[in-house]
């Protein structure tokens, strides 16, 4: 089973929306004041702006699923005329044989059978494509969670003030 580029960007977008819910249950639940009871607020505040390092540096790398999701459509698009060329060179070809000119079939058959690479080329190319909507999503979940580990990280380091003072 192939796996498309939007398949994946839509589990992308499905794991940032997952991690929201449970930053939202986090806050719900005080962690950060929790985390200060137990004395480890700094360092929980220290990892928490470690991982909005690392979704920091994945955001820019969104741009690269735009090209793959270009590429997919304009293969997708170049797909059928593959097809459509293969086949009008196949029918010439029989044409030219029933009209006496039977070498004519080895050569057309010969470029025939590389427009059908180019087909299925084409074919697998067009699973890169990538909904504009699933990008946006993709997108807004992961400033959302950054925006949100932002936030706790700033909220663990408030309770660890506060416990300290």
């Amino acid at each position: 089973m192939t796996t498309t580029a939007g398949e994946v960007v839509g589990r992308a977008g499905a794991l940032f929306g997952s991690l929201n819910e449970l930053l939202a249950a986090a806050g719900e639940l005080d962690l950060p004041a929790r985390a200060a009871d137990l004395g480890v607020a700094g360092t929980a505040a220290e990892l928490t702006r470690q991982l909005v390092g690392v979704l920091e540096a994945i955001a820019p790398e969104l741009q690269v699923l735009i090209g793959l999701g270009r590429l997919g459509a304009l293969l997708g698009m170049i797909e059928p005329a593959m097809t459509g060329l293969r086949g009008l060179l196949q029918n010439s070809g029989r044409s030219l044989r029933e009209l006496g000119l039977g070498q004519a079939l080895d050569v057309t058959e010969t470029i025939a059978k590389g427009f059908r690479y180019l087909e299925t080329t084409a074919a697998m190319g067009a699973s890169l494509v990538v909904e504009p909507r699933q990008l946006d999503a993709l997108r807004d979940g992961l400033s959302e969670a950054i925006a949100a580990l932002t936030a706790l990280a700033d909220d663990f380091e408030a309770a660890e003030e506060s416990a300290s003072a």
